[in-house]
């Protein structure tokens, strides 16, 4: 590994690791880039390494829609770079900006298998109200990282997944009727959806996986209302301030080391189904009961006030829920109590901090 600048040094510590392989300074060392905005390119692949411009298409607001949408002559809009991506060139990078424009993904505009989009921190908004949504997903797959995606809650799906996996990583959502419609095998990390009618709604068989999303406002920060609707794998939730309860009562799967908190109005925390399993989570709801519905079986999980059979009755004591911070206090009996877990918590911060893992989406920090 190459050495690169550290604090205190008189070299600029990036410009020391020229290798599109390893193109971050960090701990003295040239590392692989973490997101986009590391890469010269705009563009950071799954391996660490900076995709070439070359291998890439490029949008801007004031570019041009015709030729191949090279980073010196970008194209206008997504739906234009989409239809110029082929089997071997499917990477699409926005330039920082806001676009109000939409975005429709199926084999009759690409012969790509899956798009990536890069967003580094762009805006995508719902041209007008009666837009259906911003990005719509058939035969198509997608990636898409880093933007913000703003519809209206009256009539905007932000987006629509297809029969195609496809992952979405590192985006915010606001005002949107429903965030994410998933009917196919969506994984999603790193988000956060707030005031949106129906946060997550999963339906048709489709398949969640959900890791790191803070979820506020709205009505149900998950949907899953039907049996048989589909599968939800969660893990480091934060769900709060909504009007109806996050609902899987028709999902199969497990909610993990997630914390759900009062919800605004007289109805439950969480509806549970017989296919659900929770597993080191805290429901906690002062409006109304914490939990309907029956769960298939609950762990090492902590709900109320209202007494919830197989659950632990005891105030997990939040740092200030007045103030929607739903972290953990000093002292709280959510701290070290279950032995194993995942990395980090729903903010990345590592686990376990203490002896033990702590039961809910936050990790307290001593």
């Amino acid at each position: 590994m190459t050495r690169c600048a550290a604090s205190g040094e008189s070299r600029i510590a990036n410009s020391d690791c020229t290798s599109a392989a390893d193109p971050v300074c960090s701990n003295y060392t040239c590392v692989g880039c973490g997101s986009d905005s590391d890469c010269a390119s705009g563009a950071c692949g799954t391996n660490g390494s900076c995709i070439a411009a070359a291998d890439l298409l490029y949008v801007s607001p004031t570019g041009a829609d015709s030729g191949a949408c090279p980073q010196a002559s970008p194209c206008a809009t997504l739906q234009y770079a989409v239809s110029q991506t082929s089997a071997t060139l499917s990477h699409v990078v926005l330039t920082k900006a806001t676009y109000t424009q939409r975005l429709s993904l199926q084999s009759s505009t690409t012969p790509a298998a899956t798009v990536t989009l890069h967003g580094n921190g762009s805006t995508l908004m719902l041209p007008t109200t009666g837009d259906s949504g911003l990005l719509d997903a058939f035969d198509v797959g997608f990636d898409l990282h880093d933007v913000t995606m703003v519809g209206n809650t009256s009539a905007g799906v932000a987006i629509q997944t297809g029969t195609v996996p496809c992952s979405i990583e590192n985006v915010v959502f606001q005002n949107a009727s429903t965030a994410v419609l998933a009917q196919g095998a969506v994984k999603i990390f790193n988000i956060q959806i707030s005031n949106s009618t129906f946060g997550i709604h999963v339906l048709d068989g489709g398949t969640l996986t959900l890791d790191r999303a803070i979820i506020h406002g709205g009505m149900n920060p998950i949907l899953v209302k039907t049996a048989g609707d589909g599968t939800v794998n969660v893990t480091n939730l934060l769900a709060y301030d909504a009007t109806g309860p996050l609902d899987v009562g028709g999902a199969q799967g497990t909610i993990a080391f997630s914390t759900v908190g009062a919800t605004n109005g007289a109805v439950a925390g969480l509806n549970c189904g017989p296919e659900v399993t929770l597993d080191a989570t805290i429901v906690w709801n002062t409006s109304s009961s914490a939990i309907s519905g029956t769960c298939q079986a609950i762990h090492s999980t902590i709900a109320g006030p209202t007494a919830v059979t197989g659950a632990t009755n005891i105030d997990p004591m939040f740092a200030n829920p007045l103030q929607s911070d739903y972290h953990l206090a000093a002292g709280s009996p959510a701290i070290d109590q279950v032995q194993s877990g995942p990395s980090d918590d729903f903010e990345g911060d590592s686990r376990p901090q203490g002896s033990s893992y702590d039961i809910g989406a936050d990790e307290y920090k001593p």
